[in-house]
């Protein structure tokens, strides 16, 4: 029904945001787009100093500046999503409830933030589980 009354009110495209296994991902007319997995290796610098710029946790306060940093992204491009505060709330929230009350040791969860001054400048949402685990 959302795609007929989002048809009829001239939309061109519609995205379905599903997790694999779901009985959302196999809807009639929709491709499922693979995700990608990364794997990041940190290499310590030989310069043992003081960093050059303040990393911290991830606050509600930080959310203005992450959906800003994506609007300005964004722009660029025809197509985007268009993410609200609550939105981003959202998504980190729902994969720190999965690491936080799932099985000790199968989900961890980070969010950091590199600031400048006291705003976010630049941020990392970073979600590990054990190949194991399906999403």
């Amino acid at each position: 029904m959302l795609v007929d009354d989002a048809t009829r009110c001239g939309a061109d495209i519609a995205v379905v945001f599903a997790a694999s296994g779901s009985p959302l991902s196999a809807l009639e007319g929709f491709e499922m787009i693979p995700t990608q997995d990364l794997e990041l290796n940190v290499t310590e610098s030989s310069w043992h100093g003081a960093p050059m710029t303040l990393i911290r946790g991830g606050e509600d306060r930080d959310l203005a500046a992450i959906v800003a940093m994506g609007q300005a992204r964004a722009l660029q491009f025809r197509f985007h999503l268009e993410c609200d505060v609550e939105f981003v709330k959202y998504a980190i929230t729902k994969k720190r409830l999965l690491a936080g009350l799932g099985p000790a040791g199968a989900r961890q969860l980070l969010f950091v933030i590199a600031e400048e001054g006291i705003t976010a400048a630049a941020y990392a949402v970073i979600s590990r589980r054990r190949s194991s685990l399906d999403d």
